[in-house]
């Protein structure tokens, strides 16, 4: 028992063995800007490099060709889902990759090579993208528990989304020297390129405009305006007007603009606004009414609980936050806590149990359970377990 109880103190924890389902669920993360038609040539090329092809098309690859016989075969999915319940980009790509079974597989092949052997490949031919290995079910329990797509996560909480992803590559730089921690990366809520339109009081004031006359002109240039309606037997819709597109494809263009002064003159909007290209976000992170920007990571090749507590030190030593700004762990590592918390409670409790009993019943036994008296002969003599009759 003494020995045990030393060893356990050396040895790992894990929240749960992994079940292993016979497949690979990878996504992508691409730049939060990149278009669909820049999207879709890359996913051509990923599934090739899953399968091991040797060309960038994985349509034109034969079994015989492939360099992973292991996987049968790739179906890959662009931007959000059919139903419109998972709201991602184009920038999103996930990828479900069925394997044959392990009897059929290569002579030292493990899902873990596999793992690594892809990982390289990927990291290789798409530089700064973010992919994440898991599986179907897996996928689903972690993310429910994570609250993003991940296994393990670090939520800087803040009201400055700049600052909360200033932060979170902070966080990246410390972790990614540390053993064991793999798919590490940032779900960004900054990157969605937008033109910022900010109206000059001063300078309206000069042509005798105000605010209000330069925001119903952009919104009638850009936005588009409803004249009217148009009837489809009991169906009705908008009809709206709007600049052609070459007038406000750009910010030279949008700065080109006319509006329409009281005397007559006709002023571009350039003059009576600030038009500015920014980087705005394109998704915000809400959890208990906060923003926040999550750093996911996986553990591989080493116990949870060492590779929490390793960055979560390392982390505390390196990063320093701002005083409205502060960290949430979510993920396996809580279920962890919560189950050991409840084991430190359920474990012992027999153990406790047995040693009261135990005492007890020797207590029992070695005191005398009932003394009579009688007077026999005009003495006193007490009759119990340990008296003796003469």
């Amino acid at each position: 028992m003494v020995v045990a109880l030393a060893a356990a103190g050396i040895l790992g924890r894990e929240f749960m063995p992994k079940l292993e389902e016979g497949n690979f669920w990878i996504r992508a993360t691409l730049p939060t800007s990149i278009s669909l038609e820049k999207s879709a040539r890359y996913v051509g090329h990923i599934r090739a490099i899953v399968l091991g092809c040797p060309g960038e098309d994985a349509s034109d690859c034969p079994f015989e060709k492939r360099s992973r016989p292991e996987i049968q075969s790739v179906i890959s999915q662009l931007g959000r889902p059919d139903d419109g319940t998972d709201v991602s980009g184009f920038h999103n790509i996930e990828l479900l990759a069925p394997l044959r079974p392990t009897s059929e597989w290569r002579k030292g092949v493990t899902k873990a090579s596999l793992t690594d052997d892809m990982q390289r490949d990927l990291a290789r031919a798409f530089p700064g993208v973010v992919f994440n290995f898991s599986q179907v079910i897996a996928d689903n329990v972690e993310e429910a528990m994570s609250g993003v797509k991940g296994e393990n996560t670090v939520k800087v909480v803040g009201p400055d989304l700049l600052v909360n992803e200033t932060k979170a590559d902070e966080i990246v730089s410390v972790m990614k020297d540390i053993r064991g921690v793999a798919d590490l990366g940032i779900f960004r809520s900054l990157g969605q390129p937008a033109i910022r339109i900010t109206p000059s009081r001063t300078a309206a004031g000069r042509y005798g405009l105000n605010t209000g006359d330069v925001a119903a002109v952009i919104q009638a240039a850009i936005g588009g305006l409803a004249i009217t309606q148009v009837y489809e037997g009991e169906k009705h819709f908008d009809l709206t007007v709007r600049w052609a597109e070459p007038y406000r494809r750009d910010q030279r263009a949008i700065r080109a603009i006319l509006v329409a002064a009281p005397d007559g003159a006709q002023v571009p909007l350039g003059q009576l606004a600030d038009v500015v290209e920014e980087n705005s976000p394109s998704v915000i992170f809400r959890e208990d009414l906060k923003r926040y920007v999550p750093v996911k990571f996986s553990v591989r090749g080493r116990d949870l609980a060492s590779t929490i507590a390793e960055a979560q030190a390392k982390i505390a030593a390196h990063v320093k936050l701002p005083y409205d700004t502060h960290l949430e762990w979510g993920g396996e590592i809580n279920q962890l806590r919560e189950t050991t918390a409840r084991l430190l409670i359920i474990v012992p409790s027999p153990c406790w149990s047995s040693c009261f009993s135990c005492t007890a019943r020797s207590r029992t036994r070695a005191t005398p359970s009932s003394c009579c008296w009688a007077r026999r002969g005009g003495q006193r003599r007490c009759r119990g377990p340990f008296s003796h009759r003469h």
